[in-house]
């Protein structure tokens, strides 16, 4: 899966890929351009001279949306090119990225390292290997290709966008690789790179700190980072963490900072989503105005836009695919509201509004519905909706945390329909996929009835080195806004919090910090509506 910025800004530069003269001395091609016109006018710019003839052929199996179909187009227009040639390595990328699409992820780094090898002088070669293995199980690779290129070739390095990294990093947290997942965000600190919203921008720098901040020599690095946390929760569990008390006299959480601090963090996340109108931004200032604004306003400002939204592309099943990440916030803001109905709606509007695509985009809104269904006990329902969302993301190997969300709701729907028998397994391999994941584990097993399990679970992962994953899953919510599962949740938290095991290794690693729901008032409703985008493929964790 890819965001098309990325294929944008790696493609329009292969026509001189193969010049002696180092790209990054050239102009950074425009992100902007996007659709069938952006296209051709990419083609035209790597298929010239004896390559022109092929531009059709190109675009045909560009445009093909059926994986295997286009695995073969491309294989086609590749026995027909010249090589070597910009344009043959652009074909031979844009195959091996189906591989990775597909979730061939072994045979896609093979194929990009045999690429890279042979075309050394093509940089938008490794931006593609980048950008595809970031997203599935070769996030490792991925990442070490990406510091390479900040080291080497850095206005490279920058031009790759924020589902990148949202991919690369997200899995890179669910195989338990915090080490790689710091190193690479102080790779990309280091040569000023943008991730296009104060979000991610915050999380890149709790990452840099939390590892910096180990090392009594890196004091510095590690309070350069920490002035540049923005998000409220990470500074939570900042100063929950004993090892980190140096630090807690410069963070000031009392309540009327606190409310300054959640209401700059969010109005910033939303003028970034008006700049970039980079789909997942949005929906991550749509969580944060449903969870400490007005619900209600939220829904008079964006939910109706988004019906309208989808209502437009019923028939086609074509909505833009930035408005996937709309949906898990507008219906909870409908639940907060106590209309639960409304949210069943507009699940079923975005499962019709994306159907008409052969992309992982649509798991979003099937993933976080079966998730609804789940909470509203229609357990049946739930589960025909979650499996065929959990195969064809086996089938692709890829969102290792969706995989495993999406495992959670089938876990707990069988264990609730009484069929043992086929819950046995399904746990199994949701215990493979999270034992990385400690929060989502706990949750699991507590919603199921295991409270043991979840102890255990946390009190191994306080025990460990990356303790810091359930200490900070530990930590109350300060929001003032709660969905009913929400609530629940937080009680079950509670539960854990007060395990004598728990309450011991608590004291030894830090403390739970207890902050009054905090409520604020958005100065403006920025404009976030995401734009019709042809080639981009993120998916979100079921939420």
């Amino acid at each position: 899966m890819n965001s098309f910025p990325s294929i944008c800004a790696v493609a329009l530069i292969f026509a001189a890929a193969l010049s002696p003269v180092s790209l990054v001395a050239q102009e950074a091609p425009p992100i902007e351009v996007r659709g069938e016109d952006g296209l051709d006018r990419l083609l035209q710019s790597i298929f010239t001279g004896p390559n022109a003839a092929m531009r059709p052929q190109v675009r045909s199996a560009l445009l093909q949306t059926d994986q295997a179909k286009k695995l073969t187009a491309l294989e086609t227009v590749l026995a027909d090119l010249r090589k070597p040639s910009g344009a043959y390595a652009f074909v031979a990328g844009e195959r091996a990225r189906t591989l990775a699409g597909v979730g061939r992820d072994d045979e896609a780094r093979a194929e990009f390292e045999h690429l890279i090898e042979t075309y050394p002088q093509t940089l938008p070669l490794r931006m593609l290997a980048i950008d595809a293995l970031s997203f599935g199980s070769e996030a490792v690779a991925a990442a070490r290709l990406w510091m390479e290129l900040a080291a080497t070739e850095p206005q490279a390095a920058r031009l790759l966008d924020g589902y990148t990294l949202d991919a690369v990093s997200g899995n890179l947290e669910a195989i338990g690789r915090l080490d790689t997942q710091a190193a690479l965000f102080l790779a990309l600190e280091r040569i000023g790179y943008d991730p296009g919203s104060a979000a991610r921008a915050s999380g890149m720098n709790y990452a840099i700190f939390t590892n910096a901040a180990e090392d009594p020599e890196r004091e510095d690095v590690a309070r350069a980072a920490l002035a540049k946390v923005a998000d409220p929760s990470a500074l939570q569990s900042i100063r929950a963490d004993a090892q980190y008390s140096a630090f807690w006299p410069a963070i000031d959480m009392s309540p009327e900072t606190l409310t300054e601090r959640v209401a700059d963090y969010v109005g910033q996340i939303g003028r970034d989503a008006a700049t970039t109108r980079d789909g997942a931004t949005g929906g991550v200032f749509l969580r944060q105005a449903v969870a400490y604004g007005d619900p209600q306003a939220v829904l008079a400002r964006y939910g109706n836009e988004l019906e309208r939204a989808f209502a437009a592309s019923a028939d086609a099943g074509n909505a833009p695919l930035g408005f996937a990440f709309w949906v898990s916030p507008i219906a909870k803001a409908h639940l907060v509201n106590g209309q639960a109905n409304k949210a069943d709606a507009l699940y079923r509007q975005a499962i019709r509004a994306f159907s008409g695509m052969d992309s992982t985009i649509k798991l979003n809104a099937s993933a976080n519905y079966a998730q609804f269904l789940l909470e509203s006990g229609r357990l049946q329902e739930a589960l025909e909706t979650i499996e065929p969302a959990i195969a064809e993301l086996d089938e692709r190997e890829m969102a290792l945390n969706a995989r495993a969300q999406m495992l959670a709701v089938k876990v707990r729907a069988l264990h609730l329909l009484g069929r043992l028998s086929d819950e046995e397994p399904a746990l199994k391999a949701f215990e493979t996929l999270a034992r990385d994941l400690p929060a989502l584990y706990a949750q699991t097993m507590m919603q199921i009835g295991r409270f043991d399990a979840a102890q255990r679970a946390i009190a191994t992962n306080l025990r460990g080195s990356n303790y810091r994953l359930a200490l900070g899953y530990l930590q109350p919510s300060f929001a003032a806004h709660l969905s009913p599962s929400e609530r629940r949740d937080e009680g079950l938290k509670g539960q854990l919090r007060y395990d004598p095991v728990i309450v011991r290794l608590l004291k030894e690693k830090g403390r739970i910090e207890t902050y009054e729901p905090v409520r604020i008032e958005l100065e403006q409703w920025p404009d976030i509506t995401p734009p019709s985008e042809v080639f981009a493929e993120p998916v979100n964790a079921a939420e």
